[in-house]
């Protein structure tokens, strides 16, 4: 089992120690959350941002992993697809987890903090 401990590092130095409106404003959210990692806080905060999910899939083959994202129809890094693998390849779990980070820091810091701010999730209020 993972600690996503790669994950992790590289949210710290390459997100919340380099300060910005967006990385205080996620800094601050955690604070207020009981979570002690930045893997289990974005998982959870984000999908109020249309970030359905972002996890590993093994590839059973090579015994190695796919990094991938979900997205709601409507999310904040305004992607049209509904699923994203970020690699081609099968990698180590340590491998995967840099990447997600590193693409969900790149796509935070392009979003304007007000975006945040001010976002309205989709209705997904369901008539059963």
């Amino acid at each position: 089992m993972s600690t996503w401990e790669t994950f992790n590092k590289t949210f710290k130095t390459e997100f919340f120690d380099k300060k910005s409106e967006v990385s205080i404003f996620f800094e601050n959210e955690f604070k207020k959350t009981k979570r002690i990692n930045y893997y289990g806080f974005f998982d959870d905060f984000l999908l109020k941002y249309g970030i359905h999910a972002f996890d590993i899939e093994q590839d059973y083959d090579s015994g190695k992993y796919i990094p991938y994202l979900n997205f709601r129809p409507k999310n904040i890094f305004n992607e049209d697809k509904t699923s994203l693998d970020l690699s081609d390849k099968p990698k180590n779990h340590s491998e995967c987890e840099l990447l997600i980070a590193k693409y969900l820091i790149s796509k935070l810091l392009l979003v304007d903090l007000n975006v945040f701010l001010n976002w309205e999730k989709e209705d997904t209020h369901i008539n059963i």
